[in-house]
């Protein structure tokens, strides 16, 4: 066997051990996401908020002693 087919056949075998081990790290962290969700389905819960909107006003129609304005 030639030189450029051993080194080619070890380059391939390496990227065919990181795909697996990919693939099973991928499907664990699967399985973790999956539980998590689960878990925040679990502990959702529903909020009423009040939100009042201020408008702004122009200085000289604020409602402000004549001392801020000076």
């Amino acid at each position: 066997m030639s030189t450029f087919a051993i080194v080619s056949l070890i380059i391939l075998a390496v990227l065919a051990i990181a795909l697996v081990v990919l693939f099973f790290l991928g499907r664990k962290a699967q399985k973790r996401q999956e539980e998590q969700q689960a878990q925040i389905e679990a502990m959702k819960q529903t909020v009423s908020m009040l939100v009042i909107d201020k408008k702004r006003m122009k200085i000289k129609k604020r409602s402000k002693s004549p001392l801020i304005l000076a």
